[in-house]
């Protein structure tokens, strides 16, 4: 412990921290969370804080389950590691991939296990694009993606996202990326004609995909109108172009719907998953093809131009079905829903009692709203650092959140009660008339 406690002393930590502003943390040291539960997370020092953001939207099962560390720790007494190179597998990858084809939308039957969510992305991409080459398209190669989104932070990953402040501090990027816009109104109210005019201005016989999260959150938790997916899908159709639904968050069971695909009956030709599909327990990620593109990749009877050492990790296959299984079992997708809906209600109540929040908007286990920066701050000079502001107030009263700009989105896990909504709420809107000027 206190080893531990000198990690949070400033400047001597030893870890490069992620996505995390270093000179901040360099003044107080990061905050160390030392055990989980539910929805409950403890840090060194011992204040408990409710996990309203689930981890990184990933922990879909909450914390602490320990029929999952039985697992783990069952199958790396047994086998330690197990290749997917040269031919080999092992029968937890196996049984994965064959559960996976089992719920996620119609013709998706096959799967390349990797290590994560952005490198499942630039795996979707390099498929693809190997499959156009084997099929005579060698120009096929563009990409198109969405602005605001976000599809990882590999090189490929960061160049498919459309976020200005992770694309442009890193030098060049990966060529035959371009961006169109969002839907709904908390994104640029884009609609598929906006796709299909891209594709016409790029060529069609130039363009390989169009990636997209089904829910994006960066533009503040961008929930498309009812007639936008299938549009999409229509216009994918109709030029050639192969759709590939980024679930790497929406996916097991977060929007009420086991894959947020379901919602819109999207069937795309291919699908990408990891946070929720180990309930973030191990690292895992997946692609899923469908069998037209499987069949242009077997085509060729060279190997495979790619792999991870660690993809589809025996280990991590077992926590994953393991996982699965639970939230089958238990109802999970279920409970998202219903206590989803009961969510929804409870923000728009919650809109009603705060002046501070304009709008707001939530689906399963996802839910954000949007504030008036200048009754938080006080001041239109800062009025757009209010998400900050209470993000950080926040913390200290032990509440996680997410803000991204001025809309606070959070997503606790699938089984959340009422209770709980209601005391996230509470706990947020006490912070809110504290900061309100």
């Amino acid at each position: 412990m206190t080893t531990a406690t000198k990690l949070r002393l400033p400047g001597e930590a030893n870890t490069v921290l992620q996505y995390t502003s270093l000179s901040e943390t360099a003044v107080d040291g990061p905050l160390v969370i030392t055990s989980g539960k539910g929805n409950r997370l403890t840090d060194i020092d011992g204040r408990e804080y409710i996990d309203a953001v689930n981890g990184l939207f990933n922990v879909n099962i909450g914390y602490g389950r320990p029929e999952l560390a039985e697992v783990a720790a069952d199958t790396m007494r047994r086998l330690s590691f197990g290749s997917s190179y040269f031919g080999r597998s092992t029968v937890e990858a196996l049984e994965l991939a064959e559960k996976l084809a089992s719920i996620t939308p119609v013709g998706i039957d096959r799967f390349m296990l990797t290590v994560g969510g952005s490198d499942a992305n630039d795996t979707a991409i390099k498929l693809i694009r190997h499959g156009n080459i084997l099929a005579g398209k060698p120009n096929k190669m563009m990409v198109i993606a969405r602005r605001d989104g976000f599809h990882g932070m590999t090189i490929a990953g960061t160049t498919m996202t459309g976020i200005g402040s992770l694309r442009d501090v890193i030098g060049p990027l990966m060529p035959g990326v371009v961006h169109i816009g969002q839907p709904g109104p908390a994104g640029d109210n884009a609609t598929a004609a906006e796709l299909e005019a891209k594709i016409l201005e790029l060529g069609p016989e130039n363009v390989a995909a169009f990636i997209a999260e089904p829910v994006s959150l960066p533009p503040g938790l961008a929930i498309p109108p009812a007639d936008y997916w299938p549009a999409i899908r229509d216009v994918c159709t109709r030029y050639d172009v192969r759709l590939i639904a980024d679930e790497v968050i929406n996916g097991f069971g977060r929007t009420g719907k086991m894959f947020a695909s379901e919602h819109w009956n999207i069937n795309p030709d291919v699908l990408t998953l990891s946070k929720g599909i180990t309930s973030g327990y191990l690292p895992l990620g997946a692609v899923g093809i469908s069998d037209d593109l499987f069949q242009a990749l077997y085509a060729s009877d060279s190997a495979m131009p790619h792999g991870f050492t660690g993809g589809g990790h025996v280990v991590a296959s077992a926590v994953a079905k393991a996982n699965i299984e639970i939230i089958e079992n238990e109802g999970l997708v279920d409970n998202a829903a219903t206590v989803g809906e009961y969510l929804n209600s409870a923000l728009a109540t919650f809109a009603a009692e705060h002046s501070s929040v304009i709008s707001t908007r939530s689906l399963g286990m996802l839910a954000g709203f949007d504030v008036d920066g200048v009754q938080i701050t006080g001041d239109a000079a800062t009025a757009g650092k209010a998400g900050y502001a209470i993000l950080a107030e926040l913390t200290k009263v032990g509440v996680l959140v997410r803000p991204y700009g001025n809309t606070i989105v959070f997503g606790p896990a699938l089984s959340t009660t009422r209770e709980e909504i209601d005391e996230i709420l509470a706990r947020i809107g006490e912070t809110l008339e504290r900061l309100q000027k």
